[in-house]
C-alpha cells in the first residue's frame, strides 16, 4: 500500500493543490499537511528500503510503533464525542467511559514537527499531462466579507472564471467556491493545458466582480443559486457529529449562519464593495499549481517556488 501515499501519482490531483494551497492561512492543515504531505511517502520509502537491507531493522520499527502508540492512547487531551437518539446516549457515554477511564494518563510533549513554510504561489511537479491550480483564501482573515456579496461570487465564477477557464482556454472544469462556515473562498482550475493563462485570469477577479453587468432580476437569481447551493443540511447523526467537529476544530457555526441570512439582502450598489472584498481575499491567498513539470517550469517567473515529488 506504500506507493498509495505517493501524491506525485495521487488520484486527487486538485485535493492536492488545494490543501497545500491552505498552508500558512488555515492552522488546520498546517498540521494536517505534516502527515498527509509527501514527507510520509518519502518516510514510508525509506523504511522500506531499510527493511530489505536489514533483518533485525524490524525491531526497531516495532518499537517506534509500540512508542506512538503508548503516547497517542492517553486520556490527556482526549475528546470523545457521539451522536445517538436520546434513548441510547447514556448507555453509549457509559460504554465509552468504562473503555476510555483504563487509559493511562500521559502528559503533554512539545511536537517536533513543525508545519510547512507559507509560499504564496507554489508549483509542485508530479505524473501529470495537465495542471491543478487552486488561489485559496479564507475571507473571514482577509476581508469585511458580508453576506450580500456572495451571490457576486456566483455570478463572477458564472460570467468571467468558467467562460475563460473552461470554454475559451480548455480546462475541463474550474469554478469559484466558498464555505460560511470556515470562510474559504477557492477559485481552481481542473486538467488545465495551461498555467500562466490560468493564474492571470485568477489575478483579475476582483476586478471582474466591478465589471459585472447584471441587472436586478439577474442578481436575485444569483441570490437563489447561492443559497441553494450552500444547503447545510446533514443526516439525523451526521448533523450532530459535523457541528461538534466544527465547533472542536474553533469554527463558528452562528456566524456562518448570519452571513447566509444577510445573502437577500444583495443590491447593484454592494458591486464595487464586493469586488474589493473578493478581490483582497484571493490577493491575499495562497495559489498552488500541480501539474506537468515541462510546463510548470515553462512559467517559473510566475512562482515563488517549485518543488518536485517525482
Amino acid at each position: 500500500y506504500k506507493d498509495d501515499f505517493d501524491l506525485s501519482r495521487s488520484s486527487d490531483m486538485l485535493n492536492l493543490a488545494a490543501n497545500t494551497a491552505r498552508i500558512g492561512i488555515s492552522e488546520n492543515f498546517d498540521y494536517r499537511m505534516i502527515f498527509d504531505g509527501q514527507d510520509r511517502y518519502e518516510f514510508l520509502e525509506d523504511v522500506s528500503r531499510r527493511l530489505s537491507e536489514d533483518e533485525g531493522y524490524i525491531n526497531e520499527v516495532a518499537a517506534g510503533i509500540e512508542e506512538v502508540r503508548g503516547k497517542l492512547l492517553t486520556k490527556h487531551d482526549l475528546i470523545y464525542v457521539c451522536a445517538a437518539p436520546e434513548e441510547k446516549l447514556s448507555d453509549l457515554q457509559s460504554e465509552a467511559e468504562a473503555i476510555l477511564s483504563g487509559l493511562p494518563e500521559g502528559e503533554a510533549e512539545e511536537m517536533q514537527a513543525k508545519p510547512a513554510e507559507r509560499i504564496r504561489r507554489l508549483a509542485i511537479e508530479v505524473e501529470s499531462p495537465d495542471q491543478y491550480i487552486v488561489n485559496y483564501g479564507n475571507f473571514y482573515k482577509y476581508a469585511d466579507m458580508e453576506g450580500r456579496y456572495l451571490p457576486y461570487i456566483a455570478a463572477v465564477s458564472d460570467r468571467y472564471l468558467i467562460p475563460l477557464v473552461r470554454f475559451q482556454n480548455g480546462a475541463y472544469s474550474g469554478a469559484i467556491n466558498f464555505n460560511p462556515i470556515k470562510g474559504d473562498l477557492i477559485q481552481y482550475s481542473y486538467s488545465d493545458p495551461n498555467v500562466g493563462v490560468t493564474i492571470d485570469v485568477f489575478d483579475g477577479t476582483g476586478e471582474a466582480v466591478k465589471n459585472l453587468d447584471l441587472t436586478e432580476e439577474e442578481l436575485d437569481g444569483y441570490k437563489l443559486y447561492t443559497l441553494s447551493s450552500t444547503s447545510l443540511e446533514y443526516g439525523v447523526l451526521s448533523g450532530p457529529m459535523q457541528s461538534m467537529e466544527l465547533d472542536i476544530l474553533g469554527y463558528d457555526i452562528e456566524q456562518g449562519m448570519e452571513l447566509l441570512s444577510d445573502v437577500k439582502n444583495a443590491e447593484l450598489k454592494d458591486q464595487e464593495a464586493a469586488s474589493e472584498a473578493i478581490g483582497s481575499v484571493f490577493s491575499e491567498g495562497n495559489i498552488c499549481a500541480v501539474g506537468n513539470a515541462e510546463k510548470l517550469e515553462a512559467d517559473a517567473g510566475r512562482f515563488d517556488a517549485i518543488v518536485s515529488y517525482r
